[in-house]
């Protein structure tokens, strides 16, 4: 069922940074590469699910807007909403920010959707 494994692949791309076995073990070794590998993997499974509209048509997903007293991540959204806002469709923070766990030297855990 590829719905079930697209929410498990998902999870583990941004939880772990890996998909699969390979890409864990790829990942220990060079992360940067790990996470370009799995992005390809991620993104045929957008395009399978373009196909199975029943899918995508049910999936509902809703996340508050976030509010930060981080001055950083103020700076990046003041940019993305000057220079981009026209070309993004989401832009959605995880990680420590985003569960308010952040410590000082967390770092930015962020996806931007393009609308195109």
């Amino acid at each position: 069922m590829i719905e079930s494994n697209f929410i498990q692949q998902v999870n583990r791309y941004f939880n772990y940074g890996y998909v699969n076995k390979p890409g864990k073990i790829l990942s220990w070794i060079h992360p940067a590469i790990a996470m370009k590998f799995d992005a390809g993997k991620i993104s045929e499974c957008f395009k399978k699910l373009e196909n199975n509209s029943s899918f995508v048509n049910n999936l509902d997903i809703h996340l508050p807007y976030y509010k930060t007293n981080n001055e950083n991540l103020s700076k990046i959204f003041a940019h993305l909403q000057q220079f981009l806002k026209s070309e993004i469709k989401h832009a959605i923070v995880h990680g420590s920010l985003a569960t308010g766990e952040e410590i000082n030297y967390s770092d930015f855990d962020g996806l931007i959707i393009i609308k195109d």
